[in-house]
């Protein structure tokens, strides 16, 4: 296995470095914006599920099970169904809401959900039932953008809108979680696996405000996940295909094939419907601007748009579901379904060690004068950055600083100048 370059100068050298056990198949994951908290959502076929919250400076955890949703929340009279799996996770840009897509029992009836975020509390605060079951949900305006499981190709994505008085922060970076949709340019975008009407397999693109949504084609295997960075979408396909399309006028272009993840596994009994070992189940973009995918039969593949594919297989029992990625270090949390030992794997992409010529007693000073629970200021980090650059530390090191994002309250340089070090 070869071992590219980091843009922080050290070579990638993924490994599994926590296992986060839960209590049913994690179908969807996503960190907080802020970098401190890390939500899973999951269930089974016939609903049973729930969300985790997990604070990771201290690792305390706090489950919810899906229960009834508050009848003073829906806006019309649509029957609730309780016992629900959780398909899709997105945190609002400053963190203080968490949008929730779900389904019931057989892949039934769905539901969206706004959830008020404190800590680790989650308060219900508006819901919207839905007939068909929904596997995804973005941000999007005063509402959210959701993946509709249909047969009908045409009616897959659809929009809801909250009450007018709940007002919600904007998406953030929509683009470090799979949500199995992406909302580019106005418009939603999603692949067509589950739908049966499809004459060729492709992208489904749907303007907001539009009844339906148009197909533009890839291949000859349904798309089975999407990305984006900006105005790019990448796309992954049921036999491991990934692909760039660039956004031109209205409408995506394909630009060019990245690659084929490379998989060894033939174990196609525990797999449902389309997740065959090949198929491509999550991607998205990395801390340092890189991306990643994951098959169902847990390879996970990396690459920049100047950089080949690299292929690296998990070798963990079950099949994985999704993937999401760290808004500060290169770090993933992929969901594996395997039963009663359905665990989150966080995988680090890279060795994220200064070298100890760094740490001057200056750059240790800086460091300590962080307050852990407020975002970093980003004059301080850009001193730091200054300390650091005097002893010699790598440029990669130096960008990440100088470009840190605002409303973290994490960073890794400044976690290992104060020797507070992630688990092992």
């Amino acid at each position: 296995m070869s071992t590219p370059a980091s843009p922080c100068g050290y070579h990638l050298a993924v490994r599994v470095i926590e296992t986060i056990p839960v209590a049913w198949s994690p179908y969807a994951v996503t960190f907080s914006h802020d970098g401190t908290r890390l939500a899973i959502g999951g269930g089974s076929w016939y609903g049973l599920g729930g969300i985790t919250l997990i604070d990771l400076r201290t690792r305390e955890r706090a489950d919810l099970t899906m229960g009834p949703i508050d009848p003073s929340l829906l806006t019309h009279k649509r029957k609730d169904v309780a016992q629900r799996s959780v398909s899709g996770l997105a945190f609002t840009a400053d963190d203080r809401h968490l949008l929730v897509s779900t389904w019931t029992s057989g892949v039934g009836q769905g539901a969206a959900l706004a959830f008020e975020v404190d800590h680790l509390e989650l308060r219900q605060v508006a819901a919207y039932v839905s007939q068909e079951p929904l596997t995804g949900i973005v941000p999007h305006r005063a509402g959210a953008a959701v993946r509709v499981w249909r047969e009908n190709a045409h009616r897959t994505i659809g929009t809801v809108q909250w009450p007018a008085d709940l007002r919600l922060a904007g998406p953030g970076r929509t683009e470090l979680t799979s949500h199995r949709l992406a909302v580019v340019h106005g418009h939603g975008v999603t692949g067509d696996h589950g739908a049966s009407d499809a004459e060729r397999p492709g992208l489904l693109v749907k303007p907001f405000g539009s009844s339906s949504s148009s197909r533009f084609h890839e291949g000859d295997a349904p798309i089975t996940a999407i990305g984006h960075q900006g105005d790019a979408l990448i796309s992954g396909t049921a036999t491991g295909t990934l692909a760039s399309w660039r956004w031109e006028g209205s409408y995506p272009v394909l630009e060019h094939l990245i690659g084929r993840i490379e998989t060894t596994r033939e174990d196609p009994s525990a797999l449902w419907a389309i997740y065959q070992p090949a198929a491509v189940v999550g991607i998205c973009v990395t801390a340092d601007g890189g991306h990643a995918a994951i098959t169902a039969g847990g390879t996970l593949a990396t690459w920049t748009l100047e950089g080949a594919l690299e292929s690296y297989p998990l070798d963990v029992p079950g099949t994985a579901r999704t993937i999401a990625a760290s808004p500060d270090r290169t770090l993933l949390a992929i969901g594996i379904k395997c039963g009663d030992r359905s665990s989150v794997l966080l995988v680090e992409l890279a060795a994220e060690v200064l070298e100890s010529a760094w740490k001057t007693p200056r750059a240790r000073q800086v460091a300590a004068s962080f307050d852990a629970d407020r975002p970093l200021d980003p004059v301080t980090l850009s001193v730091l950055a200054d300390a650091l650059e005097e002893s010699g530390a790598a440029p990669g090191v130096l960008h990440h600083l100088r470009t840190h994002e605002r409303r973290l309250c994490t960073c890794w340089v400044v976690d290992q100048l104060r020797e507070v070090l992630p688990s092992r």
